[in-house]
């Protein structure tokens, strides 16, 4: 894998203030069992090579098998314990973005997951609904929840 194709395109699209809404979002890799996402606390403009953690994709699959406590801080606990225990020994005391899992879910490569300001507030306000309806005119089941 190109690690530099990561940074690069990281970098590029990190710098948008269009597009990331104050140095967040994710970005990651996948290669031969292994994947390459954004470290936790790192911007997406200025991040390099050494900015990205190295997760076991065999041992981060754990986690969607896993019964985690009900209570919040209980579960926030276990999951960043079995997302640090997933990062290759190499890795050192990186921490990989609590999304990492989400990364691990799309069969893509590449994953660039931002946080746009103007999705941000429209995806958080009263009207989000009749506004994606209308921004996006797809049927009304492309709304409705799949149980």
């Amino acid at each position: 894998m190109q690690l530099d194709t990561l940074v690069q395109f990281s970098n590029r699209y990190g710098a948008d203030p269009n597009l990331v809404l104050a140095g967040g979002g994710n970005t990651s890799a996948k290669e031969d069992g292994a994947l390459y996402v954004k470290a936790s606390g790192v911007s997406l403009a200025e991040i390099q090579a050494e900015g990205f953690v190295k997760i076991d994709l065999e041992k981060l699959s754990r986690v969607f098998s896993t019964a985690y406590p009900e209570e919040d801080a209980a579960r926030e606990a276990a999951v960043l314990r079995d997302l640090m225990d997933a990062r290759f020994p190499s890795e050192g005391a990186k921490r990989p973005s609590v999304e990492t899992p989400l990364h691990a879910l799309f069969p893509q490569r590449y994953v660039l997951h931002l946080h746009p300001a103007l999705v941000n507030g429209l995806t958080c306000s009263q009207g989000a609904e009749a506004a994606a309806r209308e921004a996006i005119p797809l049927s009304s089941s492309a709304f409705t929840p799949k149980p």
